[in-house]
């Protein structure tokens, strides 16, 4: 199924949207502890789709708390330089293994090692999704049985796209 989804991006503290989204995680008894935040306590004001900038941050860190064991910490780091957003999440967990990194977007596909670890195989093919409508990039880091890093760089304006208010664009996945 492919569905569509407004695009509509505002300013606003992208510190303060994954502060909430840390705290939203670490107010779960699950993962008390488990993430380490590090990022200025500055405000970093970008152009973002706020619905889409949550589900990237979001599922990079529920990703790494489900496939890291609940004794490992997971390290998120957010940070401005020259005019680009970087954000990553690094676990300690399981990896991915190298044959299933250049599929890992696609819809649907998950890596070969995560066993009965549930989930759908679109968490990071919407990631990667909204990112590119950002004019970003992400990419991954991984090692079996060391962990994985994923980064997204986001340049900290969007509006070279056209001078809409809103773009609809279509979402695989089902996404509405």
């Amino acid at each position: 199924q492919v569905g569509r989804v407004e695009f509509r991006p505002i300013q606003g503290d992208l510190n303060a949207l994954c502060d909430e989204i840390v705290q939203e995680f670490e107010d779960q008894k699950l993962y008390q502890g488990r993430i380490h935040f590090d990022s200025t306590n500055m405000p970093i004001l970008v152009i973002y789709d706020e619905r889409m900038m949550r589900h990237i941050v979001s599922n990079l860190i529920s990703n790494a708390l489900k496939y890291s064991t609940n004794d490992k910490k997971i390290y998120v780091t957010l940070s401005q330089v020259n005019g680009t957003v970087l954000f990553s999440v690094r676990d300690e967990g399981i990896g991915i293994p190298q044959q299933d990194q250049k599929h890992l977007y696609e819809p649907f596909h998950r890596a070969t090692n995560v066993g009965t670890i549930s989930g759908t195989g679109l968490g990071l093919s919407i990631t990667k999704q909204a990112v590119e409508l950002h004019n970003g990039v992400i990419k991954l880091e991984s090692e079996i049985g060391k962990g994985t890093t994923f980064t997204v760089n986001i340049p900290n304006t969007i509006y070279n796209r056209t001078n809409q208010d809103v773009d609809t664009i279509p979402i695989s996945g089902g996404v509405k």
